[in-house]
């Protein structure tokens, strides 16, 4: 297993709690261990990028892990997917401001439509999403005719910061059975979270909970198909838990969590 730190203070730190001798750690930046490193068969490569700074260079490295990986190895990207990173102006409208920004940014990985409204909080992770299936969907890997098959976009809050992780596998395009074989024996079309078209990502935010509070929600789900989800357990509760984005807010992050709880880790203090 391989972990790739620029930062050194955090390498360090990863060094002091690595768990097991089998995981190299490598204070470098991900592009100069891509290109260095050879894959061998049957890889899970994570590149998570939390700095908003740098878009280029995150998915100039994205697409050559894609080109370098093999048929079946997964490839997933996390990208820093708040708007506000793209700053504003007191001299111009705060849209266009961050339009240009972001054009700058993505280089010729942007599309050529771009609008002032795709740097709205909304659809700003779309608007990345749609800049990795740039970086991605123009080049042919390694093998020749394979491709990246996405399986799944979300969006999420990382703290004061929204999120964009996308995933996906790397298949055979020559062979329409290849891709038949794999979904049939992965099941992805069964999974209620796939997004195999690029489609808008999904939101999965949920909100802060107490161990009393999520206890008592998790009594009370699954919920039936015919109620809201959102609507049942703030009832279950006799209040809305999230005071953030008010009422309508808080039924919206309730009905997410309704559908993500079985998933959603619970962090508890514990005394070793």
């Amino acid at each position: 297993m391989n972990s790739i730190e620029k930062d050194e203070n955090v390498w360090q730190r990863q060094a002091f709690n690595r768990p097991s001798t089998f995981i190299a750690l490598h204070h470098c930046k991900s592009g100069d261990f891509l290109r260095s490193h050879e894959f061998i068969d049957g890889n899970i490569v994570w590149l998570d990028h939390t700095s908003p700074k740098g878009l280029y260079e995150n998915l100039s490295d994205f697409q050559l892990l894609v080109s370098k990986l093999g048929k079946y190895d997964v490839a997933k990207i996390t990208l820093n997917a708040n708007a506000d990173t793209l700053g504003h102006s007191d001299q111009e409208n705060r849209s266009a401001y961050r339009l240009k920004k972001l054009v700058d940014r993505l280089g010729d990985y942007g599309h050529s439509d771009l609008e002032e409204d795709d740097v709205l909080p909304k659809r700003y992770p779309t608007t990345l999403m749609r800049a990795v299936q740039n970086a991605v969907g123009r080049l042919a890997t390694r093998k020749s005719g394979d491709y990246f098959q996405l399986l799944s976009a979300f969006v999420y809050q990382d703290g004061m910061h929204q999120m964009l992780t996308v995933t996906g596998v790397i298949l055979d395009a020559k062979s329409y059975q290849d891709k038949v074989d794999f979904f049939e024996k992965s099941r992805f079309d069964h999974w209620p979270f796939k997004n195999l078209d690029w489609s808008p990502p999904k939101m999965i935010s949920v909100p802060a909970l107490s161990t009393k509070e999520r206890m008592t929600l998790d009594a009370a789900l699954p919920v039936s198909r015919d109620l809201n989800a959102g609507d049942h357990l703030v009832s279950t509760l006799g209040y809305c838990p999230s005071e953030v984005g008010g009422e309508l807010n808080a039924r919206l992050l309730l009905a997410n969590y309704a559908m993500f709880y079985r998933a959603y880790p619970l962090f508890s203090r514990v005394v070793l």
